[in-house]
């Protein structure tokens, strides 16, 4: 420290703590408000699972009936282009869903499987009267020929099977015919699938790789050019991060309001990191920067790298995007996020000197005794 210059140790180790304690939580209300994502976005996708669902055959076929899987198993998809009514059929055989040949869906808030899994965006009464043998109640969710509904017949819920767990790394069917009942007018179809266990790929290159880039922006935290590599780094994970939401988003089947919510989350954390990047490329640094990034690291690095950490080793996804390149965006946030954190915690801690001084840390003129 340069001479008639002395620093307030106290009051800088007291706004040290106070600034690091607001970063954290800061952070800590990004990533609640985000979830712990399970395909990234809680409550819009299946989370990532090695159990393939699939549909072997809908029977007899009817021209303009199509139904698929969708977001991996998490639901089925029905649309129907033909001239007759479609009723899915409940666990009980009772009347679930029906599609209007010319436009409009409805669902019976009097079957029990509608009870245990309505449909999204199905809005559930306060109290129903449950039963399978009743006239059915019908509510029109919409005016379209398409439902989405989850259906537990059609995927594996509960622990691995024996064999599973005995042989995990081998490709094997463990519900080898599940079943859903239609009535397309007075004609009974019978829509029959199958649940296969997919092993999933090893975690270690997916860690490996956020393992790297974490030490790469450590590293490089520590140069003179530290806010450079800030800036690289932010970008990078803003726009993997983009990516992987958007591959997510493009999977969901869920009502679209329900995904721009979800998204305007996640984009409180693109929005913090486009600060810290257009802060970093300002020529005068300031003492906020570092606890922007280190608010921004934590974001990243939990909420999109932790909480999709299952995308690693799982075979079944939803995501639009190359599983490949699904991975290499949890890594990517996982492994920039956690970098940025060591950086922004290397700069709230370094010891004082001369440039930081010139950098508007706080000084107070110190008197000369007469």
């Amino acid at each position: 420290m340069g001479p008639g210059v002395i620093r307030r140790a106290g009051g800088r180790s007291a706004r040290w703590r106070r600034r690091l304690a607001c970063s954290a939580s800061a952070a800590a209300v990004l990533v609640v408000a985000g979830g712990p994502a399970d395909g990234h976005i809680t409550g819009t996708n299946a989370p990532p699972t090695n159990y393939r669902t699939r549909i072997l055959a809908v029977s007899p076929p009817i021209p303009g009936l199509e139904v698929r899987v969708a977001e991996i198993g998490g639901a089925l998809e029905l649309v129907n282009r033909t001239n007759q009514q479609v009723v899915v059929l409940g666990s009980r055989l009772e009347p679930y869903l029906r599609v209007e040949p010319n436009g409009g869906v409805d669902e019976n808030r009097r079957s029990p499987t509608w009870l245990a899994s309505p449909p999204p965006g199905s809005v559930r009464p306060r109290s129903a009267s449950v039963d399978a043998a009743a006239l059915p109640d019908w509510h029109r969710t919409s005016g379209g020929r398409r439902v989405v509904w989850h259906d537990h017949r059609a995927h594996w819920t509960g622990p691995d099977p024996p064999r599973v767990r005995q042989a995990p790394r081998r490709t094997q069917v463990v519900v080898p015919r599940w079943q859903v009942p239609l009535r397309v007018g007075d004609q009974p179809v019978l829509v029959t699938g199958e649940v296969v266990w997919v092993p999933g790929p090893s975690p270690g290159p997916g860690l490996l790789l956020a393992g790297a880039l974490a030490a790469a922006v450590g590293v490089a935290g520590r140069l003179r050019a530290w806010r450079t590599a800030v800036l690289a780094a932010v970008t990078v994970t803003v726009a993997s991060d983009v990516a992987h939401t958007l591959g997510a988003q493009l999977a969901s089947v869920v009502p679209v309001l329900v995904r721009v919510y979800a998204s305007s989350l996640w984009a409180a954390g693109w929005a913090l990191g486009a600060v810290v990047a257009l802060r970093m490329l300002r020529p005068r640094a300031s003492e906020a920067e570092p606890y922007l990034v280190l608010t921004t690291g934590m974001f990243f690095a939990f909420a999109s790298g932790l909480a999709d950490v299952l995308t690693l080793s799982r075979s079944q996804v939803s995501t639009v995007l190359p599983l490949a390149l699904a991975r290499a965006t949890v890594a990517t946030g996982l492994g920039l996020g956690a970098g940025l954190l060591v950086v922004a915690l290397q700069r709230v801690s370094r010891p004082s000197s001369p440039h930081d001084d010139a950098q508007g840390r706080e000084t107070i003129p110190r008197r000369d005794s007469a």
